[in-house]
């Protein structure tokens, strides 16, 4: 029996080698390392949305921690262009019209485009969706819907950060 899962094992392992398979996170993924690939991506001004540059400054935030390791620099390769779009929509409404729930909906059209050529290496849109309630204290709805806010602006720095890996980690054309 013990012999028999060992060799399946083995199998699965020859399997995954043969079928060209590397972690997505490892230094081999991306030739230079995913870590240096990161640095090399500068990430632009990001212009405010409808409601506030806030998010701009909160998505730039993000993708800074996600993508930048502390004291690694490298020479930057690409530049990643963000256009961001949000909105507020009402979910709880009561009798009295009043709304006690929002959701706070983020969308990122993103371009990853290498440095003097304007080519763009990967591109996509990120989304996510942040809801908050709205209480009787102004000042906790207030920081419920910040927090909303920096939750969405978390999640699409990391969707488009595994986008970009996905991206520098495939085989050249």
């Amino acid at each position: 029996m013990i012999r028999r899962r060992n060799v399946v094992l083995l199998a699965a392992a020859f399997t995954l080698a043969a079928c060209g398979f590397r972690p997505l996170y490892g230094t081999a993924s991306i030739p230079e390392g995913a870590a240096n690939a990161f640095a090399a991506v500068r990430i632009d001004a990001i212009p405010p949305t409808n409601d506030s540059d806030r998010i701009g400054y909160l998505v730039t935030n993000a993708l800074d921690e996600a993508l930048h390791k502390p004291g690694l620099k490298a020479e930057a390769k690409h530049r990643l262009k963000i256009a961001l779009a949000d909105e507020r929509r009402g979910l709880a409404i009561q009798d009295d019209a009043s709304i006690t729930r929002y959701n706070y909906r983020l969308t990122a059209d993103w371009a990853l485009v290498t440095l003097g050529s304007d080519k763009a290496v990967a591109q996509g849109r990120a989304e996510t969706t942040a809801s908050y309630n709205v209480v009787d204290s102004e000042y906790a709805t207030l920081v419920a819907r910040k927090d909303a806010e920096e939750r969405a602006a978390r999640e699409i720095a990391e969707q488009i950060k595994l986008k970009i890996a996905v991206a520098l980690g495939a085989p050249s054309r």
